[in-house]
């Protein structure tokens, strides 16, 4: 593979919880489940209401990862033109 290129997870369409919040300028966050989770890569952070209603995608933000230690993962905010939230 060649260096900087991406990689795909491991999985299609996975899916993990963030562990607390996070702020607009938080370069690390914590997941429930990073085991399906390769970097360097991108996710999609989207937004689900308490009662577990997806949110608009223009709430949604890409991020980079760049690093995972264990369930933190090491990200670049505000990808793609998205906004950081």
């Amino acid at each position: 593979m060649a260096a900087g290129l991406a990689r795909a997870s491991s999985q299609e369409n996975i899916s993990t919880s963030l562990s607390a919040g996070i702020t607009d300028v938080a370069t690390t966050m914590t997941v429930a489940d990073a085991s399906k989770i390769q970097y360097p890569g991108y996710l999609v952070i989207d937004r689900v209401d308490a009662s577990g209603t997806l949110k608009s995608t223009s709430l949604w933000e890409f991020v980079k990862v760049t690093n995972i230690s264990g369930s933190d993962l090491t990200i670049t905010r505000g990808q793609g033109g998205s906004t950081q939230q």
